[in-house]
């Protein structure tokens, strides 16, 4: 590195010390969400795998020593060795650490659970150009203010939507891209949204380019969604119904989006559905196949180890320092049946007349010295419109009486002013 470059960094703000022989400063400064050979575009680009054991990946810019490190246009294959040389001097670069050199951990937890960022964060899929092509025409469009696909094809929820619940298959995190653990800045630009099992399980404290395609979809894919909507109709036959269609649906949103009991989560639903061989002779998603797996898992008690032996993982996973919280308990187990619940006790209201506890529901005080009748807010809206239409049509009737009025002055007026000519032309000037 030459001493006119070296001048140029440090009048940057960075650190001798942390400066390389490249030219690059592998520690993030204050104002950085993620490493400076990276831009927000190459940040995102994840390696392809290959059958000989290397990757396929970004090519780097000769004599680059900023952002544009890595070029997003153009991708070369890199040698087993030259690979793992790589993420090794990423991981020398960015060492994972518990402690994060300018934020806490109850800031990260704050920033990831902000429903402004999370609405952000599904709002990036819609600006990313992710809801155009022939399936959002068809039947995902209909769907797509409560579905959409995240970057690396896991159907994802709306937590805006109540339904979604934490652990759901189809739950999303606010994952930092660059990891958190890794210097990675709690930041909007730095977030993005991630199907959880993916984020928690796969990514972790990982940066993306080291991980493929394969290893991030942990979810229920494109293909598989729309295999089990349109199985809703084929399940009714010739002539379905629309009621029932609507009810099948439902039911499929329901395995979707609703937490698991204890031992009925899946924390990869790709190796789930591949060891159970979920796929037509051509190769694509049978829905019929999908919907019997998944009313036989979520209808049957299954223990977590069979659960775990199933999706080849263990069941107690450390969601790491690059995970969102639990935003939504989890469904607690039940050790003993559900016991009959007692019967609630309809609301009550007071009556304003005899201050009497009345039925929320009852239209007149049931008390016989009192007998006072509840008017609703409905009724109250209806009895004041009614009031503003009268007394509009007052003001009219009183504007036309007026014009009217007008009307007869002015024709007064002018026959008045005729009668005058009159008179000064038939008599005689003096």
């Amino acid at each position: 590195m030459g001493d006119e470059q070296a001048v140029r960094l440090l009048a940057a703000g960075a650190n001798i010390n942390e400066i390389d022989e490249e030219g690059r400063t592998p520690l993030l400064k204050p104002n950085e969400p993620y490493p400076p050979e990276f831009t927000e575009v190459t940040i995102l680009y994840l390696s392809e795998a290959r059958d000989d054991g290397g990757r396929l990946w970004l090519e780097k810019r000769e004599g680059s020593t900023s952002g544009s490190r890595w070029d997003p246009t153009r991708r070369r294959v890199y040698s087993t060795g030259e690979w793992d040389a790589l993420v090794r001097s990423w991981e020398a670069d960015y060492p994972e650490s518990k402690l994060h050199p300018y934020e806490t951990d109850s800031y990260r937890v704050r920033q990831t659970n902000d429903t402004g960022i999370i609405q952000d964060c599904w709002d990036k899929i819609e600006a990313s150009g992710r809801l155009t092509g022939a399936h959002w025409k068809g039947l995902l469009g209909q769907y797509a203010d409560l579905f959409r696909v995240d970057r690396y094809g896991n159907v994802i929820a709306n937590r805006s939507n109540p339904i979604s619940q934490n652990n759901s298959i189809t739950f999303f995190d606010v994952d930092h891209v660059f990891p958190w653990s890794r210097g990675g800045r709690s930041v909007r630009n730095n977030f993005v949204a991630c199907q959880y099992a993916a984020n928690r399980d796969a990514k972790r404290a990982k940066l993306l380019c080291t991980l493929t395609e394969e290893e991030m979809l942990r979810g229920i894919s494109l293909g598989q969604f729309e295999a089990l909507f349109e199985y809703c109709r084929e399940k009714e036959g010739a002539k379905p119904s629309r009621s029932n269609v609507a009810n099948n649906r439902r039911q499929v949103v329901d395995w979707l989006t609703t937490t698991p009991r204890k031992g009925q989560g899946i924390s990869n639903f790709q190796a789930s559905t591949a060891t159970a061989n979920l796929v037509k002779e051509d190769g694509d998603p049978d829905g019929a196949l999908l919907w019997n797996f998944l009313e036989n898992h979520f209808s049957t008690d299954v223990s977590t180890a069979t659960v775990a032996e199933r999706d080849g993982e263990s069941t107690t996973r450390d969601e790491g320092t690059n995970a969102t919280p639990c935003a939504t308990p989890r469904a607690p187990a039940r050790s003993t049946p559900r016991s009959t619940p007692k019967p609630r006790r309809a609301p009550q209201k007071d009556c304003p007349a005899c201050k009497a506890k009345v039925a929320c529901k009852a239209q007149k005080c049931p008390q016989k010295d009192c007998g006072h009748i509840f008017v609703t807010k409905k009724q109250r809206d209806a009895a004041a419109a009614a009031a503003r239409d009268e007394e509009v049509a007052s003001l009219r009737a009183e504007n036309a009486a007026q014009k009217k009025e007008i009307a007869e002055l002015r024709a007064r007026l002018q026959a008045t002013e005729i009668s005058d000519d009159a008179t000064r032309l038939v008599s005689p000037s003096k």
